[in-house]
């Protein structure tokens, strides 16, 4: 039988190795050994609670099923760009593999992926996603933007009639708009502890939604955490919510057998 005190030490050494930045070793020894997932988060319609899709998240473990952070991971994967369209190949496969029959995907993609996908015969993602039924979101996992590949990302995506949600800062911030690249959803998410109120005070971030709207997309607020959250998107009109207000329809596929703990927790 453990001993309580040898307990508490293996678990505040994970605890420590969870705060840990991600390395490039760390993050290829756990793409190649398959620790892996995909986390589906329910998509529904503000007013009638129906089903619209899932947000397809990444997630990653270490060996002990200890959660590693999906955006350390990836941007680790920067330095090789060659791994990091790997990690993007086999995890929209492994989404489009296990996603509910007859549900939409809302998938991230990053524009460096992207642009590595890129060859004379065409682009991988592209072909990958073309024939299914997804919204891609561009995603950056650095600090800085490289305005000219997302707007390239964007520009192929709609070349291939691909829907694309447009997260509400991008559009915002002018390097892109809904009505420039005839955007399907705009998206904003609301981090812990920030309520959406705050946003009712950006006139500029209401005055691009009405737009978005009038222009014929949709919207969806993200990171909902409970109902006056819930009860403020639809007084805004808001097309769809999600967050963790509706995690009891949400669940976690893996690639490889994970250990029970904190990797399962979203």
């Amino acid at each position: 039988m453990s001993h309580p005190l040898t307990d508490l030490i293996a678990r505040a050494a994970a605890w420590h190795a969870a705060g840990m930045p991600t390395t490039l070793a760390e993050a290829r020894e756990t793409l190649l050994a398959r620790r892996f997932g995909i986390h589906y988060r329910p998509i529904l319609q503000t007013h009638s609670g129906e089903r619209l899709g899932y947000c397809a998240g990444a997630r990653f473990a270490r060996p002990d099923g200890v959660a590693l952070p999906s955006g350390d991971v990836l941007a680790a994967l920067h330095a090789q760009p060659a791994l990091l369209l790997h990690a993007e190949i086999e995890l929209k496969r492994l989404a489009l593999t296990h996603a509910p029959r007859d549900a939409r995907l809302w998938v991230c993609v990053d524009p460096d992926s992207y642009a590595a996908a890129d060859s004379p015969s065409g682009n991988a993602l592209i072909e990958l996603l073309g024939s299914a039924a997804v919204v891609v979101q561009a995603v950056e996992n650095r600090p800085m933007t490289d305005v000219r590949k997302v707007q390239a990302m964007l520009r192929g995506l709609a070349a291939h009639r691909i829907a694309i949600a447009l997260e509400a800062e991008s559009a915002v911030t002018g390097w892109a708009s809904p009505l420039a690249i005839d955007a399907d959803w705009l998206q904003i998410a609301l981090t812990p502890g920030e309520r959406l109120r705050s946003y009712r005070r950006l006139g500029r971030l209401e005055r691009t939604l009405a737009d978005a709207h009038c222009a014929g997309a949709r919207s969806l607020l993200s990171g909902l955490r409970d109902l006056g959250d819930l009860a403020l998107a639809a007084e805004l009109g808001f097309t769809a919510v999600s967050g963790p207000l509706f995690d009891a329809a949400a669940y976690t596929v893996w690639e490889s057998a994970i250990d029970d703990g904190a990797a399962r927790v979203a």
